[in-house]
């Protein structure tokens, strides 16, 4: 597959709120069926994980079989060996924002690979070297 840089890497939150059906789900909606997005996986992981632990299993499950096995919208990625050590850099360097390691490698990613970050989290758009959207707002 041909990476495709104009598809953007979806965070969580965004992920979550389109499997949810909450409050933000039209704009989730709009995001992922426009431009599609690219997940990792740690953004996987963080999605299914939430889904269990507030609604079910099934849903969690449910959410995994049209990410992996049956949509055409979201891409897998998986993080490079190397984007770890620029992650760990990043947070160490913006200390005060308080980057999850999810966050880091989020942004690491990105910047390697010219992608930007459709995420809700506003702490993100402090890290100037990535296009930071939230299509929330």
């Amino acid at each position: 597959m041909a990476i495709m840089t104009e598809t953007p890497i979806i965070d969580s939150n965004i992920l979550i709120s389109f499997f949810t059906v909450d409050k933000n789900y039209e704009n989730s909606k709009k995001v992922i069926y426009e431009n599609g997005g690219f997940y990792n996986e740690f953004i996987l992981c963080e999605t299914l994980n939430y889904i269990q632990n507030k609604y079910s299993h099934f849903h969690s499950m449910d959410a995994y079989n049209l990410m992996v096995k049956g949509h055409n919208t979201f891409f897998f990625l998986p993080i490079a060996l190397e984007l770890y050590s620029i992650a760990s850099d990043i947070r160490n360097k913006y200390a005060d924002n308080n980057y999850t390691m999810t966050d880091c490698l989020i942004l690491a990613q990105a910047e390697q690979l010219g992608f930007k970050v459709y995420t809700a989290d506003i702490r993100m758009q402090n890290y100037k070297a990535v296009e930071v959207i939230n299509p929330f707002t």
